[in-house]
């Protein structure tokens, strides 16, 4: 008998029914317009909300080409003081840029984990063929 299991991937469908491993990190502070910052998850993930506590807006992409609007318009706009729904999008990273406002903004986020490693996961990119992300 094989104790060669399948490894979770981003195909897994079961990775995606269950409830995620909590994550959350308010790590990042970003200070001035244009400044942006990096959300790098140790998994796959399978929810997430961001909370933009700063006065001025802030835009959330899946690739830094994306939150530059290179060459297209390739992320969404969180306003100071709000949140994002809770969403099923499933990634690794995450990508957040200060669009306007003079006072600092902490951005957060909380997520729930898959068990799909970083190594189990393809690369979302346009050169990669994904449309959309930048």
């Amino acid at each position: 008998m094989s104790l060669n299991y399948a490894l979770p991937s981003h195909g897994s469908t079961s990775e995606y029914q269950c409830s995620g491993v909590p994550y959350v990190s308010s790590s990042h502070t970003i200070t001035s317009v244009g400044g942006y910052a990096e959300f790098n998850m140790p998994f796959v993930l399978r929810h997430f909300t961001i909370f933009n506590s700063g006065s001025g807006a802030i835009r959330v992409g899946f690739t830094e080409n994306g939150i530059f609007s290179n060459p297209d318009a390739n992320y969404f706009v969180v306003q100071g003081n709000s949140q994002t729904p809770r969403l099923e999008i499933k990634c690794m990273k995450v990508f957040v840029r200060k669009d306007e406002g003079t006072t600092a903004n902490v951005v957060s986020i909380v997520a729930g984990l898959t068990n799909v490693t970083q190594d189990r996961f393809f690369a979302i990119t346009g050169s990669n063929g994904v449309a959309g992300v930048g």
